[in-house]
C-alpha cells in the first residue's frame, strides 16, 4: 500500500508451450492428463496429476518433468505472484534472517517503520531492489548447483561400498548414448547401450530406445535390474550394467581414485 520498492518471490505460470511438450509426454508415458489440455492449467491440476502416478515407477519421472516445466522460482522488484504456491503477493521475510533479499527487505521495511516518506525511499531503494533481486537470483542458482555437485561427489562416494550389488531401479532419463536409471535410495546411473549384449537400439529421440533386432524397449518410467558397475567420488558419476552382464571386478577398479 506504501508503494516502496520492494523484493519478492516470484513464479510465474508455466508457458503453455512447455505444457503441451509435458502433455504429450505424459501421454506417451500413458499418464492422464485431462486438466492440463483445457488451456491455463492451475496448480491444484498439476498436483492432480503428481497424485495420479505417487506410488508407481512413473513418479519421479512425471515429477522431475512437471519440475522442469514449470519457471524457475526467483527474486524480483516486480509483484509477478508465485504459481507453485497459488498465491499472488509471496515474499521472505524470515527470522533469523537467513537470506540476502530477507535483509534487503528489512532494510527497506526499517525505514517505513521510522517514519521515512515513502516517496523518499523509493527514491533511495528503488534501484537497489532490482540490484538486489538479480544478484540474489543469480546467486542462488551458484548456491543450488554447488548443494547438487555436493550430492553427487557423497552419492559416488556411498555407491563405491556396494560396487558388484544387484538392484533394480526405475529408468529416469534417456539419451542417445543410454539410460539413467534411479535406484529407491535416489541415487542415479549411467547404463551404456553398449552394455546391452546382441542389441541394436533405435532412439526415438525423446523417452524410449528400441531394439531393432528383439523389440525390446528401454522406457522412461520402467524398471531395469541393473549391477553397481563404478563409481568416481571426483566427478560424482555412477555407471550401472544390466543385470545379465557379467562384471568384471577389476574392470572398473580405477574409478574415484
Amino acid at each position: 500500500k506504501a508503494r516502496i520498492p520492494f523484493l519478492y518471490r516470484v513464479h510465474e505460470h508455466p508457458s503453455p508451450d512447455r505444457v503441451l511438450e509435458l502433455c504429450d509426454l505424459l501421454e506417451r508415458l500413458g499418464v492422464p492428463c485431462k486438466e492440463l489440455t483445457r488451456g491455463n492449467p492451475e496448480a491444484k491440476d498439476f498436483a492432480a496429476v503428481l497424485n495420479r502416478v505417487k506410488g508407481t515407477g512413473k513418479e519421479s519421472v512425471v515429477n522431475q518433468r512437471i519440475l522442469r516445466t514449470m519457471d524457475k522460482a526467483r527474486y524480483d522488484h516486480r509483484e509477478l505472484g508465485h504459481f507453485g504456491l497459488a498465491l499472488a503477493e509471496y515474499s521472505h521475510f524470515t527470522s533469523p534472517i537467513r537470506r540476502y533479499p530477507d535483509t534487503s527487505i528489512h532494510r527497506i521495511l526499517s525505514g517505513l517503520v521510522r517514519g521515512a516518506d515513502p516517496e523518499a525511499l523509493g527514491k533511495r531503494y528503488r534501484t537497489f531492489a532490482e540490484e538486489a533481486a538479480a544478484e540474489s537470483s543469480k546467486t542462488e542458482v551458484r548456491a543450488v548447483t554447488g548443494e547438487r555437485d555436493a550430492e553427487d561427489c557423497y552419492t559416488a562416494e556411498y555407491m563405491r561400498q556396494h560396487l558388484g550389488e544387484h538392484h533394480v531401479g526405475v529408468i529416469n532419463g534417456v539419451t542417445p548414448k543410454g539410460i539413467f536409471v534411479k535406484l529407491p535410495n535416489n541415487a542415479e546411473g549411467f547404463v551404456s547401450l553398449q552394455d546391452f549384449q546382441d542389441c541394436d537400439f533405435e532412439y526415438d529421440g525423446e523417452i524410449m530406445h528400441r531394439d531393432l533386432r528383439s523389440g525390446r524397449v528401454l522406457m522412461m518410467g520402467q524398471e531395469l535390474p541393473i549391477i553397481v558397475a563404478a563409481a568416481d567420488v571426483a566427478t560424482g558419476r555412477i555407471d550401472f550394467v544390466p543385470s545379465s552382464v557379467t562384471l568384471d571386478p577389476n574392470a572398473r577398479e580405477g574409478s574415484g581414485d
